[in-house]
């Protein structure tokens, strides 16, 4: 399967009072990878920049920076992309026992190896956890396949853990979110990968965008769709698999991947600094359209990539 999508994402800031200056960096483009390529990309701003400017991080996301120069009580700031996502061929998947993976990670012999084996350790966001290892084990059975396990595993969190928005907020830690069981799609994959990677395993945060179909006969509502998070295992020889346990379903097309790192510190939508004694009232509004390929590349056609 072949889509193109359509992808608007509006953060906007409001703020009580005026702020003189400001700095952002974000990760607002979408990756281009083996399954998904970004036919074009813009960013709009309100008040208007000048300009910007985009490189290429660590983890291989497109980061965009810019400064806002002038006075201004509200920001608002709009990715939009166009982007081809291909569905993986899950017959090319080839399951191997999770020990195996873990033996391999723990002495690696190729390149693809060692740099896989960064993501077996506890990072800023992401604590190792002993109920988070013991959630994950519950699943990682001796000589069960890793592909088999993750799918348990990612099953076993839509399950147990209740999708609450107000339980959490961005800072919430691991320990909290496996004590009291709910939390949202950035809580549900970080308690994962704590979990993984408390077996010796290779597991990454990926953020991105997720498309919501409305019910039947029902139009689609502005704003319906969602950022969203999910977290990713690798395994040799097929690479990195990616696995939702918000909603239980191994990503086949409606999940556009914006960026990967170790936890939700390193992919960060978008962040900065500002002159101004304020806090500002945060509103975020994303729109996944799928729309056909004839105008997908039309549109590419008639948009200048920055």
């Amino acid at each position: 399967m072949s889509i193109y999508y359509r992808i608007e994402h509006t953060t906007t800031y409001d703020y009580p009072s005026d702020i003189s200056y400001g700095q952002n960096l974000g990760c607002l483009i979408p990756r281009t990878e083996a399954l998904q390529k970004v036919l074009s990309w813009q960013l709009t701003t309100d008040p208007l920049i000048h300009g910007h400017t985009r490189h290429t991080d660590y983890f291989g996301n497109d980061q965009t920076y810019f400064a806002v120069e002038q006075r201004h009580q509200r920001l608002a700031v709009t990715s939009t992309s166009l982007v081809h996502v291909m569905q993986r061929q899950e017959s090319l998947l080839a399951d191997m026992p999770w020990e195996l993976v873990a033996k391999r990670l723990a002495e690696p012999s190729s390149e693809e190896e060692v740099l896989a084996r960064q993501f077996c350790f506890a990072s800023p966001r992401v604590e190792n956890n002993a109920q988070c290892g013991e959630l994950a084990r519950a699943c990682f059975q001796p000589g069960v396949g890793i592909l088999q396990a993750s799918t348990a595993l990612m099953a076993k969190i839509f399950e147990e853990f209740n999708y609450s928005p107000a339980a959490t907020d961005v800072d919430s830690s691991v320990a909290e979110v496996v004590k009291h069981r709910q939390g949202v799609c950035q809580d549900f994959a970080h308690v994962a990968i704590s979990g993984l990677r408390g077996l010796g395993l290779a597991a990454g945060y990926v953020s991105g965008y997720l498309e919501t179909l409305p019910a039947p006969g029902k139009p689609k509502l502005r704003g319906a769709d969602a950022s969203h998070a999910w977290f990713s295992v690798f395994i040799p020889g097929c690479g990195w698999i990616d696995f939702d346990p918000t909603n239980n379903v191994i990503p086949k097309g409606q999940h556009i991947v914006v960026a990967r790192g170790r936890d939700f510190g390193d992919v960060t939508p978008l962040k900065g600094v500002y002159l101004g004694n304020s806090v500002p009232e945060l509103s975020v509004s994303v729109d996944v359209n799928r729309i056909p390929k004839e105008k997908a590349l039309a549109l590419a056609n008639t948009v200048v990539t920055p």
